[in-house]
């Protein structure tokens, strides 16, 4: 879903819809997205939540598990594509980053699919695990010896000489 900046011009924009697929994640079901959107002079609000469950690999035994992310919160904070060169322009002279940031308006349009898909990336488990733990852990009990690996153990055996 993408809001028109002029549409903000008008009025605060309310939106509700789910979308089935989303780039570079899989979803289980829909990605639940509500929030608002608004203006207050020449910046541009989105907040909302959003709620979803992904299909990923466990880290350990590499089987598919789904993955209930709950219901997560998002904002960003836009600009219209002029004034955003000026914010990249203040930023430069400054040669630091300020507590805001800032996103382009691309188009003069705001993507809230994209930013809530950006934050869903960020919101997903780096390290995924079956829970509570893996059915099959055959293929874990093979390299877990809790002891060294043979190949390494002859070097135990090598005295230095002084």
């Amino acid at each position: 879903m993408k809001i028109k900046l002029l549409d903000l011009d008008r009025e605060s924009i309310k939106f509700n819809f789910s979308v089935s697929s989303l780039e570079g994640v899989n979803l289980c079901g829909e990605l639940h997205i509500e929030g608002k959107a608004k203006r207050l002079n020449n910046e541009y609000f989105i907040e909302g939540k959003y709620s979803a469950r992904i299909e990923t690999q466990c880290v350990r035994c590499l089987e598919n598990i789904e993955v209930d992310l709950g219901e997560k919160e998002f904002h960003g904070r836009f600009l219209n594509p002029q004034e955003y060169e000026k914010y990249l322009e203040t930023l430069a002279k400054a040669a630091e980053m300020t507590e805001e940031e800032y996103f382009q308006a691309e188009g003069n349009e705001i993507d809230v699919i994209e930013l809530v898909r950006e934050e869903l990336l960020l919101e997903m488990p780096q390290y995924p695990t079956c829970v509570p733990e893996c059915k099959d852990d055959s293929y874990l009990q093979k390299y877990s010896n809790n002891g060294m690996d043979s190949r390494w153990a002859q070097l135990l055996d090598i005295k230095i000489k002084n």
